[in-house]
């Protein structure tokens, strides 16, 4: 639902603001945002795109690394 209020059609937000308010309570949000822009909006804003890269590379490899805690702390109680 809170969601919905960046992405209402019936307010135009500035967008940059609002992609760097999101990223700073969760990067994930972020993403969603600048997937929303680019597929929903046909937003063709370079700046937009390379940040959704970053944001996935970033996303991904925080994955990667608490997999990789997990998988450490799982081998050491074994």
């Amino acid at each position: 639902m809170a969601f919905q209020i960046f992405t209402s059609e019936d307010v135009e937000l500035e967008r940059g603001p609002v992609a760097d308010y999101l990223e700073s309570i969760d990067p994930s949000l972020c993403a969603k945002y600048l997937e929303f822009l680019i597929a929903e909006r046909g937003d063709e804003t370079q700046g937009y795109h390379d940040r959704l890269a970053e944001l996935y590379l970033s996303l991904t490899l925080s994955a990667k690394e608490r997999n990789d805690e997990s998988k450490s702390e799982s081998n050491q109680g074994v």
